[in-house]
């Protein structure tokens, strides 16, 4: 496949209507994925039985408001489309916001769990092939596993 629209055209099946046939071609997966999706009972999910582990994570020093104002003011100022607030705002408001998110990393830490809203992600597959490129949708997909606030934190402050 070179990628050339004529080689391209002859790959789709005949249309009229690009927009028509690009909800077709999402109305057949959408089902395809239901109908997958129905066959699968509750029995069928796989448990796995974790091992206690020997290291354990479950003392943590709690962050000060100073040291998430010193991570927040050092992140680059990149955002990604989930997130709350883009970074260029949140080190505007830093001083409204920063009790709350010092409360939010430090109850996350000490629970052990995170807010389900903020597990979230966006992935955007890189294709090889020009011919892909154009076809490539947005997947905006549930993460299954824990994101820790340490991620965004970038190191444990653990109690030796």
């Amino acid at each position: 496949m070179t990628g050339d629209k004529k080689e391209l055209a002859s790959t789709l099946p005949r249309h009229d209507d690009a927009s028509k046939l690009a909800d077709q071609f999402s109305d057949f997966f959408e089902q395809k994925v239901l109908r997958i999706r129905e066959r699968f009972t509750e029995s069928d999910a796989y448990v796995v039985e974790s091992e206690t582990n020997s290291h354990s994570l479950s003392d943590f020093e709690p962050m000060t408001e100073e040291s998430v104002r010193e991570l927040v003011q050092s992140m680059k100022t990149k955002s990604c489309d989930l997130d709350p607030i883009p970074t260029s705002l949140l080190k505007l408001c830093l001083d409204d916001v920063i009790l709350s998110l010092t409360c939010l990393i430090n109850q996350s830490l000490t629970s052990g769990e995170f807010p389900t809203v903020f597990k979230q992600a966006i992935l955007r597959p890189l294709l090889k092939k020009a011919v892909l490129i154009s076809t490539t949708c947005l997947i905006i997909g549930q993460c299954q596993t824990f994101r820790s606030p340490v991620n965004f934190v970038k190191r444990p402050f653990l109690l030796n």
